[in-house]
């Protein structure tokens, strides 16, 4: 029978290695690593030093809810989208390294992007944008 730091390091493992989609935002493409689990969506971006400039973590929930993200162990300034169940954003959150600032979503969430700071503004993309996948 497993312990439960060997269920956790196994979880983990695959959330590092978990699978990819292009996800759309209003028309700009994303290549994303989807966060579909518990464990994945915990993991989320913590420990990578790196991420490209049209590359990101897509989070989707069970249900829409209000969400709630913070920036431990994350060494990535990213810009975090809140989107609700038919994946209008909500709100755009900016999101700096190692901060224990919890940004939350200003509705219930289905869906939350992470891609690297200053994304958003590049694109112009924030309340009422669209995404697809």
């Amino acid at each position: 029978m497993k312990n439960l730091k060997q269920i956790i390091k196994e979880e983990i493992s695959r959330a590092v290695a978990g699978d990819r989609a292009l996800v759309s935002v209003d028309g700009h493409s994303v290549d994303c690593d989807l966060a579909l689990t518990d464990a994945q969506r915990m993991y989320g971006m913590m420990g990578r030093k790196s991420m490209g400039a049209n590359e990101g973590m897509f989070f989707v929930f069970p249900q829409p809810a209000q969400q709630s993200f913070w920036m431990r162990d994350t060494h990535v300034p990213l810009d975090v989208i809140f989107a609700d169940e038919t994946g209008r954003v909500l709100n755009v959150e900016q999101g700096h390294p190692m901060s224990e600032y919890r940004m939350l979503s200003k509705g219930p969430a289905k869906f939350v992007l992470e891609v690297p700071m200053g994304w958003c503004r590049q694109k112009r993309v924030g309340p009422g944008s669209i995404i697809r996948f």
